[in-house]
């Protein structure tokens, strides 16, 4: 390239940086893009042009890398392409190609979700995508769309359930807090929902939480920092602005707006009495044993091999020992593990906020963080798949602890393999992190832990015969399944279990009902015939 080219290359990687995707469109069109010839510069024309809804010429650059290079990234990226062009057919097509070439990825059922609901596809339809999604892995964002369709088609019971799940994996955040208001609405406590609304107004410029990946792409209106659905793709989306907020026409859409409306305030109001109960830990003695935080750690404990990193980690934290690695299969729950321990430090009065805002590292790369540093201070930061952290934005990141480390904790998440990887590229990073925690592979007993704790929060019970089993189940899947798909598919099984019992609970309450014998309603009892496994 000549030196005019090289200058307008600059201007324009600069002003995509600080989200002027006009401004980078003007100075493109001074460019004869025909004579860039790398995937690097040609994604990036896409990108500009995507974002500025040029639909066309971002889907004809992506043609250009795909005859060059089929990867599961330009082919995803040309679904999504196809998707907002309303060119059905072809998106289709490309989605049977996506896949061949990666029949694994958890993206291809939010792929399908999105064909069937721009081909305007029942309730039903979608409801099926959505709860196959869930099956493979629960992700809080999916998981609240689903409880919307469900609201939407009529099915309050298992909305109800849904926002209860919701609540229970996911513990905080924006989307729990809509999921909260989302149950309120059918249980009747319209007072609470309307305060929430009205105070959200009032409160607007005094919201505490931030979602960076929203940031990155210029979006204010949905603030959720705790987002897992789509932080797993190795691709940048771009696209998640326009595909999450598709029109729809519905009878109960008014109601919808006064739910998706949101108080993120709404946690500050039992932060006193948070506060209260951290003065109760001991900063120096740490015992383990303690009951709240048995509590808050659960089932992490149980695991062989994991208990003596956790007690390891809050012994030895101090101002300058607080960073930390974590590492593990996938889905083996490395964020849900990172949140838990976050708030162990806040209950004990280690930290002073247990305010979180998470990030997967391809869309950390987008971002400019030095812009971002004076947000970030005073949360903790969760990196999740660091190893694929570039150059610049571990650099940026690096600066950030050094700068700032008594404002900030940052955790850093991937497997183990490119968890060792990026340390060896970038061996500066232990001055700065010393404490690391190796999720070990699950066993039967970590397995059957996990499952049977959140049984026991949502208050079902397992007969013996289920019990007996659901070991049986447990040790099918360790025979059958990869590592990583184990825990996913025990929880498949025990959701399944919980369905049928309940439905039997139903069938049941009548008779019940006459004899007035509502001892022997059996609704979150399950069975051994509720437990199946294919």
């Amino acid at each position: 390239m000549d030196r005019v080219t090289n200058l307008k290359m600059t201007e324009i990687k600069k002003l995509v940086n600080e989200d002027q995707y006009e401004e980078a469109l003007d100075v493109l069109n001074t460019i004869d893009i025909s004579k860039f010839k790398t995937v690097k510069d040609l994604s990036l024309f896409a990108f500009i042009y995507e974002k500025n809804k040029h639909y066309m010429e971002a889907k004809n650059i992506l043609l250009e890398i795909y005859n060059k290079n089929k990867t599961r990234r330009v082919i995803h990226y040309l679904v999504t392409i196809f998707i907002k062009m309303k060119y059905l057919e072809e998106a289709e097509k490309f989605y049977k190609e996506y896949l061949i070439i990666a029949p694994d990825d958890i993206d291809r059922f939010v792929l399908k979700y999105r064909l069937d609901k721009a081909a305007n596809k029942p309730y039903d339809q979608l409801i099926k995508d959505l709860e196959e999604l869930k099956v493979q892995e629960y992700m809080e964002e999916w998981s609240y769309e689903l409880a919307k369709l469900y609201h939407k088609s009529g099915n309050k019971e298992k909305c109800i359930k849904e926002c209860n799940d919701i609540v229970l994996w996911f513990g905080e955040g924006i989307i729990v807090e809509k999921a909260k208001l989302l149950k309120e609405y059918y249980l009747g406590d319209y007072e609470t929902m309307d305060a929430l609304c009205a105070k959200k107004q009032e409160k607007e410029d005094k919201t505490e939480e931030i979602n960076i990946n929203q940031e990155a792409e210029g979006r204010t209106e949905e603030t959720d920092i705790n987002q897992e659905a789509e932080g797993r793709t190795e691709e940048t989306d771009i696209n998640q602005e326009a595909e999450g907020r598709t029109e729809e026409t519905d009878i109960n859409k008014e109601e919808e707006n006064k739910i998706d409306q949101i108080n993120i305030s709404k946690a500050e109001e039992n932060n006193t009495e948070i506060i209260k109960e951290a003065q109760e830990y001991d900063d120096i003695n740490i015992k383990i044993e303690d009951t709240k935080l048995k509590n808050i750690l659960g089932s992490f404990l149980e695991v062989d091999g994991l208990k003596e990193q956790i007690i390891t980690v809050l012994e030895n934290y101090s101002e300058t020992n607080k960073h930390l690695i974590i590492t593990g299969l996938d889905r083996c729950g490395k964020t849900s593990l990172a949140k838990k321990l976050l708030t162990a430090f806040f209950k004990m009065g280690y930290i002073k906020t247990a305010k979180i805002a998470k990030i997967e590292s391809n869309k950390l790369n987008q971002l400019n963080l030095e812009e971002k540093y004076e947000k970030l201070l005073g949360r903790c930061l969760i990196v999740e798949n660091a190893g694929s952290l570039s150059y610049a934005s571990l650099e940026q990141l690096i600066c950030l602890m050094n700068q700032f480390g008594e404002e900030i904790i940052v955790i850093l998440e991937d497997k183990i393999e490119e968890m060792n990887q990026l340390i060896l590229d970038n061996p500066e990073l232990l001055k700065l992190i010393h404490q690391r925690i190796d999720i070990p592979e699950y066993g039967l007993e970590e397995l059957i832990n996990f499952v049977t704790e959140s049984l026991l929060k949502e208050e079902y019970v397992l007969d013996e015969d289920a019990k007996i089993k659901l070991y049986e189940i447990g040790n099918k899947l360790i025979k059958k399944k990869k590592p990583e798909e184990r825990l996913g598919g025990l929880f498949q099984v025990v959701n399944k279990g919980k369905e049928l019992a309940e439905q039997r609970g139903i069938l049941n309450l009548g008779k019940i009902a006459e004899k007035g014998d509502y001892e022997k309603l059996d609704l979150f009892k399950i069975k051994a015939e509720d437990l199946i496994f294919d």
